[in-house]
C-alpha cells in the first residue's frame, strides 16, 4: 500500500467543513449535531478559518469504523427501534386486504404471467 505522502496532494489537503461533508455524503446540520456530541472530528482553526486534516479525517474514519460506549450503545438502540419499525410496517402490509397475497388482482396477474 502506497504511502500517504505519494497521494495527490489533493486528496491529503485539508478540507473545509463543506468539503468534509459533501466527502462524507452528509449534511452541514448533521456534521453539527455530531460535533455537540462529541462525535465530530478535530478542528484545525486559523482565525476564523476552519479545517479538518487528513489525519483528523482518518482518525475519524476510524472510530466510526469501530464505535464504543455511549455511541456503540446508541447504534445498537437505533438498530433494535429500526427492526422493530420494520416489523410492524410488515405485519400492517400483510394485514391489508391490497396485500399481494390476498388482492385478486395480483392473483390475476400471476396467473397471466405464469401462463
Amino acid at each position: 500500500m502506497p504511502a500517504d505522502d505519494t497521494k495527490p496532494a489533493a486528496k491529503r489537503a485539508a478540507k473545509t467543513i463543506t468539503q468534509f461533508c459533501a466527502t462524507k455524503q452528509f449534511s452541514e446540520p448533521t456534521y453539527y449535531k455530531l460535533k455537540a456530541r462529541g462525535l465530530g472530528p478535530r478542528e484545525m482553526r486559523i482565525g476564523p478559518i476552519v479545517r479538518i486534516s487528513p489525519e483528523a479525517k482518518d482518525e475519524w474514519d476510524r472510530a466510526r469504523e469501530n464505535p464504543v460506549g455511549e455511541e456503540a450503545q446508541e447504534i445498537a438502540r437505533t438498530a433494535k427501534a429500526l427492526q422493530e419499525r420494520g416489523r410492524r410496517a410488515a405485519r400492517k402490509s400483510v394485514a391489508s386486504p391490497r396485500h399481494v397475497s390476498v388482492c385478486a388482482e395480483s392473483r390475476a396477474r400471476r396467473a397471466k404471467v405464469m401462463a
